[in-house]
């Protein structure tokens, strides 16, 4: 196979600590593709020491495509559940960690997520707590940064946007469906319809997490992440919001762009088709007619209104969210978001351009999972539309779920990204780094007290965090 006019063998390569050569072509092309990105002002540091300190706020902020920690340049390096590798007081496994070390071992060679030169901790709010029907525990993240600082690393904050099943039922929230059902949220992974609903949904959720965190000057910001976006598509399978609050919505984003005369003719075809707003409500998606089952001549034109209104109120939505956020934590450390796996993907709204626009120290990165090197480049240059970055390469994949990935395709991410502008990767996951055949198994061949026995993509992870490392500023 050959990428990048790199012939790569079609068999595993053999476990290893020797670095693997890398080819003089592809060095060239990145040489290229990085000396580009400067001069089109991408992930460009070129600014003098003072001009960068002016740039800087607080212990963390973005600044012109840029995160900047102490005043300096931060190119963040983290993998997913690397923070499992450090959480036990033992070296036996607790908690279903993967290759658990005690903290006497933090920082040293058997510490191998420090060992492979990441710089950040990523600690991921779910690994502990809702994906295992727990409740947050201040005493885990406590530790994991206690473990950060000592390896000598600043720790981002991963918040799925959720909404678990407790607080849902609490506030009763209901999806209203089409057809007029009422349906409970129950855990509401994605954003609500209500920008005020979002924010309390934000504050009963993550109070006690911010509470943790905020205050720690590890903490360098926080990444935004979910698999399901606005109107819960992929779990009800039909339309929802169709309760007072968005009709009354519906109506109002109308009124400001047409009058009661111009709806009648863009959904009737009639002058006298409406008497009044309130006859007017929001198309279903079955059959050609409206929610009070009034047919519709023009029910696309009606439907494209329906869609507009909704990417709008989706903007608004994460706009209070973000502020929601920022106010919690009360430092002015940034927020990113990673569209997963693709900026479209589970979605149907792409508000981002617009949410960037309004939000200060708020940024959209590419969610890599599962993506090829093409599709990767490709997401990568369309979130490059959501603002100044700087754009994050999320769940960079490993090797999960028996895909198989080797040194190679690794470097090709690491590097392909970073040339074209990238401000950092975070891997999915450590597990799979380390040789493991799927995202939450801990089990592999490779023998965790035995350094030299890592598989090879290891040792390239390693080799490009020193390259990068060692880069600096010049980056």
């Amino acid at each position: 196979m050959s990428i990048f006019g790199i012939t790569t063998a079609t068999t595993s390569p053999q476990p290893s600590n020797t670095m693997i050569p890398t080819h003089p072509r592809l060095v060239k092309f990145l040489r290229i593709l990085l000396l580009v990105t400067l001069l089109s002002g991408g992930y460009s540091l070129a600014q003098s020491p003072a001009q960068q300190a002016g740039n800087a706020t607080g212990p963390s902020n973005f600044s012109e495509g840029v995160r900047y920690v102490d005043g300096k340049p931060y190119f963040s390096r983290a993998a997913f559940f690397g923070y499992n590798h450090w959480m036990s007081p033992t070296e036996e496994k607790s908690l279903g960690n993967f290759m658990a070390i005690p903290l006497t071992a933090v920082g040293t060679k058997r510490d191998y997520y420090s060992s492979a030169g990441f710089n950040t901790g990523y600690y991921s709010i779910w690994g502990h707590t809702w994906l295992n029907g727990k409740a947050f525990d201040p005493a885990l993240v406590k530790d994991a940064f206690v473990r950060a600082k000592k390896a000598g690393q600043k720790v981002i904050i991963h918040l799925p946007v959720l909404t678990p099943e407790s607080v849902t039922k609490e506030m009763g929230f209901v999806w209203v469906t089409e057809d007029g059902e009422k349906i409970p949220f129950g855990s509401m992974w994605g954003i609500f319809h209500d920008p005020e609903l979002q924010a309390q949904a934000m504050k009963k959720t993550y109070q006690q997490v911010f509470d943790a965190v905020k205050d720690d000057p590890a903490n360098i910001g926080y990444q935004l992440g979910a698999e399901r976006w606005a109107y819960d598509y992929v779990r009800l399978k039909k339309e929802v919001s169709y309760d007072d609050y968005s009709l009354d919505q519906f109506r109002s984003f109308l009124k400001k762009r047409f009058t009661l005369e111009q709806v009648s003719l863009r959904y009737g075809q009639d002058k006298a088709f409406y008497k009044s707003w309130e006859e007017i409500f929001p198309p279903i998606s079955k059959r050609p007619m409206d929610y009070a089952r009034r047919e519709l001549r023009n029910f696309d034109v009606a439907r494209w209104d329906w869609y507009n209104y909704r990417e709008k109120q989706t903007a608004n939505v994460w706009v209070k969210m973000i502020e929601t956020l920022q106010e919690m934590d009360g430092h002015g450390r940034p927020f990113s978001f990673e569209h997963g796996h693709g900026p479209y993907y589970s979605m149907g709204f792409h508000p981002f351009p617009e949410v960037c626009a309004r939000i200060k120290n708020f940024s959209v990165g590419n969610g890599d999972f599962g993506q090829d090197l093409t599709a990767t480049l490709s997401s990568m240059i369309q979130v490059k539309g959501c603002g100044k970055g700087p754009w994050i390469n999320n769940e960079l994949d490993a090797g999960t779920s028996n895909r198989y990935l080797d040194a190679a395709d690794l470097r090709r991410k690491i590097w392909g990204t970073t040339a074209l502008g990238a401000g950092g990767f975070h891997l999915w996951t450590f597990f799979n780094l380390m040789g493991a055949s799927s995202e939450f198994t801990t089990e592999t061949y490779v023998d965790p007290k035995l350094y030299d026995n890592m598989p090879p993509k290891y040792f390239e992870a390693q080799h490009s965090n020193k390259m990068l490392e060692s880069l600096g500023q010049t980056l």
